[in-house]
């Protein structure tokens, strides 16, 4: 088997093991667990970035995003079925429901490169992080789901500068 994703439970033991649909691996593949199945996001041999959405036990359910989604970097899903791609060309985070529709895009506050994002367990938050174009500096961007900025974590190499208690 070539490329592929592998389900495994909490302790480690394999679930299923399935290849990937379609995808270029050269430009790498980002993988995010939704409500209730595997997402990953991809560019195809066309240069067409998509995400495929796949049962837990690797079957193909459906695909979206393909004419939207163009240079995306990172994927999450929040608990409430959303998913969220933040793209490094037009710095913005793109919203999804779990079946494809697009409700809501918003700006990062830094355009940056090497991006991860995550969704806050609660599903009210989104962060960003980033290394800042020009400096290299190290970031963190905390979003309401919606889209609203809320803080913003400047990193040194000893300490994070601003605190995160703010959120609770």
């Amino acid at each position: 088997m070539g490329a592929g994703s592998q389900v495994r439970t909490k302790a480690g033991d394999l679930l299923y093991k399935f290849p990937v649909r379609r995808g270029d691996w050269r430009w790498g593949r980002r993988l995010t667990i939704g409500k209730s199945k595997v997402l990953v996001l991809g560019v195809t041999g066309g240069l067409k970035f998509v995400v495929d959405v796949f049962q837990h036990d690797g079957r193909h359910f459906r695909s979206f995003g393909e004419g939207i989604v163009k240079d995306e970097y990172e994927i999450t899903a929040d608990s409430h079925g959303h998913v969220m791609m933040v793209a490094s060309d037009d710095y913005c985070v793109h919203v999804f429901t779990e079946d494809g529709t697009h409700p809501n895009k918003f700006n990062v506050t830094t355009q940056g490169y090497d991006y991860s994002m995550a969704c806050h367990p609660t599903g009210k938050y989104v962060v960003v992080a980033c290394k800042e174009r020009g400096t290299g500096r190290q970031c963190v961007h905390i979003y309401t789901k919606d889209g609203e900025f809320l803080l913003n974590i400047a990193l040194d190499e000893e300490r994070i500068l601003s605190p995160l208690w703010r959120l609770q």
